[in-house]
């Protein structure tokens, strides 16, 4: 089968479609299947060797301030004018796409070329005729039973639920890199707990630091590492300064993504308070991959992927977040029995070859049919 996996940012940013499409177009090839990367031109080195096509685009911040759908919209479509002649020559069995403002372009370059369109949500950026356009296509699907609910309460259409996944060889438990923990920590008997995720106050970092100031006097040697960038890190280092914890909060700046299985290493508890109705959460699976005791928010798909095997709090309650901390961090048979469930629920049912399990049961469901009646012929999609 010959694949597009088309996203502007898959070769300009780093994030949870991006990580899906390399490493889904990294088994799909694995499997036999012609695989294509389409993004926007920006110099990001390819993360596997896939043969990867990048076009032109206009930033949305380049467009009149006229609302952000619009400014979405028009970046999207400034990319997608460059490349669907391509596209269309490509005669690719599936295009794949993810964001709902590739849609109208995309459905009407398959239906030329007669591709057919797998639309693998990841959010609600909804907008008018996005019901309208989602009947149109071959595939749909969300990446959480959440996110499918929220798409079936909008416009009436349900989609297939397709997880994300995690590289389980990636990020797998290694014994703790002291050497690192020496270089960071000023204690060698430190208590670490972490976080890695773009610094936006949506990712409700500020509540860690609240809680960590709450646990001083019972966890002297606790110390809490953040490793990312982003537009709110001034005012997370505000709140530590606040807080009265600046010595106790480390900004690691950007971690290369093949690195973070080291930070997770020397960390007794992974933290993810995210205030946003985050649809999944792929640093959550990475850091349970990595048998890392997590806490996440008990909101959107955070509890389909931490299921038993982890903490959930409120959002923006930093008391309860510091009573889940307190009970971990006091509790070491509890973080090892964490540490192996975590683990043991990832290698089972998230794995990206799980994802593609499931992604080739839906092609061959949804796809095949249609595509043997236009080519008179049987398609495979295994």
């Amino acid at each position: 089968m010959k694949i597009a996996l088309y996203n502007l940012t898959t070769t300009v940013l780093t994030g949870g479609i991006e990580t899906f499409n390399w490493e889904v177009g990294r088994e799909l090839t694995s499997r036999g299947h012609e695989v294509h990367i389409y993004g926007g031109e920006a110099g990001l080195a390819p993360q596997y060797d896939l043969p990867v096509y990048t076009y032109p685009f206009k930033s949305r911040r380049d467009y009149p301030r006229l609302g952000l759908r619009f400014q979405k919209m028009a970046e999207r479509w400034s990319m997608a004018r460059n490349c669907l002649d391509d596209l269309r020559r490509g005669a690719y069995d599936v295009i794949i796409i993810h964001k709902p403002y590739d849609l109208p372009w995309i459905i009407r370059a398959a239906h030329q070329s007669g591709s057919r369109v797998a639309f693998c949500s990841g959010g609600t950026e909804f907008f008018p005729g996005y019901a309208w356009l989602v009947k149109k296509l071959d595939l749909f699907t969300a990446c959480s039973s959440f996110n499918a609910g929220q798409i079936e309460q909008y416009c009436g259409v349900r989609p297939k639920v397709l997880y994300n996944g995690v590289d389980t060889d990636c990020f797998q438990p290694l014994p703790a890199e002291d050497s690192l923990k020496k270089q960071l920590l000023p204690a060698p008997g430190a208590l670490v707990v972490f976080s890695a995720a773009r610094l936006k106050r949506f990712k409700g970092f500020q509540y860690v630091i609240e809680a960590v100031a709450r646990l001083q006097s019972e966890f002297p040697n606790l110390f809490y590492l953040i490793a990312g960038e982003g537009n709110y890190r001034t005012e997370l280092e505000a709140c530590a300064q606040r807080c009265q914890v600046t010595d106790r909060v480390i900004f690691l700046g950007t971690v290369p993504h093949q690195q973070l299985a080291r930070y997770y290493s020397i960390a007794d508890v992974a933290l993810f308070p995210s205030l946003h109705l985050e649809t999944f959460g792929i640093s959550i699976a990475e850091a349970m991959s990595c048998g890392v005791p997590v806490i996440g928010s008990d909101s959107g798909g955070i509890p389909e992927v931490i299921g038993d095997a982890g903490f959930l709090s409120p959002p923006a309650d930093s008391v309860h977040l510091a009573g889940n901390l307190s009970k971990l961090l006091r509790d070491k048979e509890l973080r090892r029995k964490l540490r192996a469930q975590g683990r043991q629920r990832m290698v089972q049912g998230f794995t990206w070859k799980h994802t593609v399990d499931r992604l080739e049961e839906y092609l061959a469901e949804g796809v095949a049919d249609s595509l043997a009646a236009k080519r008179g012929e049987t398609a495979d999609f295994r």
